[in-house]
């Protein structure tokens, strides 16, 4: 049996005032300076008591008390950005970071195409091309009570918002006996890598822009086919070793490893649930 998911992308600033003021200067007025007919009356022109009487004129004990004017013991509060900053509240601790870590290896002869009918087996193996752990302890992301474990890799074209995307989409599905027949199981991973970064060679995997991959961790909903949390993204590299016409059921091959880490907590970002659009899986232990 076949199972397809699809995948979508998101994405993810500070200014500074400054005020400065200056002070005004007075000009003193001298008086009559040249006044001098009573000269032998020295008592009244050396009455220098009241004429220089600077104790109210530079009193500064008044003007100059900067105690009161300059308390900046109550306007830094306003400052007070150990909250808006706070990105130990924002990361979700109860999710380890990182969250697991994964080895990849696959390789075929040929991929799918998304045109293909279910009775294709291009682009299937009956392996996982993915293995390791994710979550706080040791959970596999191969299930041990999975029936088998099925990976396939496929070139897709979707049109959206009257532009088209195209890639390979490599998934990884444990298949669990049901009857006869299988269905899907959980954790599901995910590699996207768009068709324009599709080549021989080293890609970045990660979330940040100018990745050139994709790779998450997510639980789907098999009776709709979406995908209903995410557990983890993957940071780390692809090497791609071999490739064909991948629009044509052309071969491909790569390795890699990555590190994994939850939405809730986000190789030091905190936590990015609320821009995915789709919920953090709740804890792994």
């Amino acid at each position: 049996m076949l199972f397809v998911v699809f995948a979508a992308f998101f994405m993810f600033v500070a200014c500074d005032n400054n005020l400065k003021f200056t002070p005004a200067v007075e000009n003193i007025d001298t008086g009559d300076t040249s006044d001098t007919t009573d000269t032998t009356d020295t008592a009244d022109t050396s009455d220098t008591s009241d004429t220089t009487d600077t104790s109210d004129t530079t009193d500064t004990t008044d003007t100059a008390d900067t105690s009161d004017t300059s308390d900046t013991a109550d306007t830094a509060d306003t400052s007070d950005t150990s909250d808006t900053a706070d990105t130990a509240d924002t990361a979700d601790t109860s999710y380890n970071s990182p969250y697991g870590s994964l080895s990849l290896n696959f390789s075929v002869d040929q991929i799918r195409n998304n045109f293909d009918g279910q009775q294709s087996m291009a682009g299937i193996i009956q392996d996982a091309f993915a293995t390791g752990t994710y979550g706080n302890g040791s959970a596999s992301v191969t299930p041990a009570d999975a029936y088998m474990i099925q990976s396939m890799a496929t070139y897709y074209q979707q049109s959206s918002g009257g532009q088209t995307h195209s890639g390979v989409q490599v998934q990884q599905i444990p298949i669990y006996a049901e009857g006869q027949q299988g269905v899907g199981g959980n954790p599901v991973i995910i590699l996207d890598i768009s068709e324009e970064n599709v080549a021989i060679g080293t890609l970045n995997i990660s979330l940040y822009p100018g990745s050139q991959a994709t790779l998450y961790v997510a639980d789907v909903n098999w009776n709709t086919n979406q995908i209903s949390c995410f557990h983890a993204f993957g940071e780390g590299d692809v090497n791609i070793t071999n490739l064909g016409d991948i629009a044509q059921h052309g071969a491909l091959a790569f390795n890699g490893n990555v590190t994994l880490y939850s939405p809730k907590n986000y190789d030091g970002n905190g936590d990015i649930s609320g821009q995915i659009g789709i919920p953090a899986c709740d804890p792994v232990q």
